[in-house]
């Protein structure tokens, strides 16, 4: 078995050729010998019985500037080899464990080895070496007995294709959790961002924080030894963060003919410092009601997370309110008016809106609200019923209450009781109008009044009282009011 380092050095006789082609002999003395440092070449074939008599020409050094590459196809080795006094200067490059031996090589420039068989992936050996190695002028080689050792040496990963994908997202905190593969060991960026490194294996996790509502497209890039491999992108999206739940409210009963205010509710999830400019709340009336046309402004009211009364606004919250044409629905901006306006988690909020119920039909439905826009923690989007019943009007009778009797050739007034709200005009008993300028209201307590001029020489004033209301409209009997002779 070849030998790299001797112990102890013999005197050593340096013969050399001189130019002149004469053979002189000259003495060295021991330990101060060139030879001290070279060993011949044992080599399988050589004839080792009569190389081991002749004396070395030069000298060897360790070789200098050793360093390996270790790269997909192999490992670089770079060395340069030290030699004097030699016909040529090479090396020799020795891994003893997986039997890797090149002499008499050029590693000036570097020589591939590739990779054995039995040389896992990420394995790390420590046992090569190199050797200077020259020959002489008879072409025989020898080689340093001094070496440098070649250090530890990696076999690197075959680069593998970067995988991901999402295995658990948090809404609320918008956060992904994402695995994935990649060439073991590689190095797992996003933005320039180291975010985690493949395990032997080339598994590799993360988790991404600070994610934005709605879709985010993540990509992470593959770097192994420093250097980018290749990239793949992920999508993780996130609904809007609730800031704010409805809360159904408890039916409401909307008498015939009459405005009700009708509350509805909302509950905040989350602190809302305020709400933003886009912030909208829309009302939609029950099927067959309305708003009142000139609706703008809507206080609302507000209450602790723990309960308890219910206290206004110092301001209006709903504001710049516009009514549709047909009445059945109003938008309004979300502007709170008083500074320093928040609502924390837990806390309540509601609105009252009038309706106006005509009466027309008894029916059951629901005041609907829907919020929409933002506040700077997140999404105002929400929406919220209360239930009603809508009760439908009956026409009260019709009763004249005065004159008892009336005086001809002069205009005389005539009053009674009918359905509060509603219209009427004054007719003849064939339904013709006999007093213009209607229809007249009937007041909110029932009463109707009108002035009518009885023709002299009449002996009654004959008239009846048609009101329209709840959609129905009905003529009341024929009064007559006799006329006052007594004068």
């Amino acid at each position: 078995m070849t030998k790299h380092h001797r112990a102890g050095a013999p005197a050593a006789v340096l013969v050399a050729l001189l130019t002149a082609g004469a053979l002189t002999a000259g003495a060295l003395t021991a330990g101060a010998s060139p030879a001290a440092t070279a060993s011949p070449d044992p080599h399988p074939g050589t004839d080792q019985g009569a190389r081991s008599t002749i004396t070395p020409y030069g000298s060897f050094g360790a070789p200098r500037n050793v360093r390996v590459s270790a790269r997909d196809n192999g490992m670089y080795i770079y060395a340069t080899p030290v030699c004097s006094g030699w016909r040529s200067c090479r090396s020799w490059v020795r891994i003893p464990t997986f039997g890797i031996d090149r002499r008499d090589v050029d590693t000036t420039n570097g020589i591939l080895v590739p990779w054995p068989s039995s040389w896992r992936e990420g394995e790390t050996i420590s046992s090569g070496y190199v050797h200077s190695y020259g020959r002489d002028l008879f072409g025989n080689g020898w080689y340093s007995t001094a070496t440098t050792s070649l250090g530890s040496i990696t076999r690197p990963y075959a680069v593998r294709p970067i995988t991901a994908r999402v295995t658990s997202q948090d809404d609320g905190a918008r956060s992904a959790s994402v695995t994935g593969t990649a060439t073991p060991n590689a190095s797992i960026r996003r933005n320039g961002t180291v975010v985690a490194t493949a395990n032997t294996s080339g598994a590799w996790s993360a988790v991404i924080r600070g994610l934005d509502e709605g879709r985010n497209t993540l990509t992470f890039q593959q770097y192994v030894d420093n250097t980018y491999q290749d990239q793949t992108s992920v999508d993780v999206v996130f609904s809007p963060r609730q800031l704010l739940t409805g809360i159904n409210g408890t039916t409401t009963t909307l008498p015939a003919g009459s405005t009700t205010t009708v509350f509805i509710q909302l509950r905040a999830a989350a602190e809302i410092t305020t709400p933003g400019a886009d912030a909208r709340v829309t009302f939609t009336a029950p099927a067959g009601t309305t708003f009142p046309s000139d609706l703008t402004t809507v206080r609302g009211q507000q209450r602790p997370a723990t309960g308890g009364d219910w206290t206004d606004f110092p301001a209006d919250n709903l504001v710049d309110g516009s009514v549709s044409a047909d009445g059945r629905s109003v938008v309004f901006r979300w502007a709170p008016g008083n500074a320093g306006w928040k609502l924390t988690a837990g806390q309540e909020v509601r609105f009252g809106v009038p309706v106006q119920n005509p009466g027309i039909a008894a029916d059951t439905g629901e005041l609907r609200m829907s919020v929409t826009g933002s506040a700077p923690q997140g999404s105002l989007a929400a929406s919220a019923t209360t239930p009603v019943r809508i009760e439908a009007g009956t026409l009260s009778p019709v009763t004249r209450t005065g004159p008892d009797t009336v005086a001809p050739g002069t205009t005389n007034t005539f009053t009674g009781t009918a359905t509060p709200g509603a219209t009427y005009q004054v007719v003849d008993a064939a339904g013709e109008v006999i007093v213009p300028g209607g229809p007249f209201d009937v007041d909110d307590r029932g009463d109707w009044s009108f002035t009518a001029e009885v023709p002299a020489g009449a002996t009654d004033y004959a008239f009846a009282i048609r009101q329209t209301a709840f959609g129905q409209t009905e003529t009341s009997q024929l009064f007559r009011v006799p006329a006052d002779t007594r004068n």
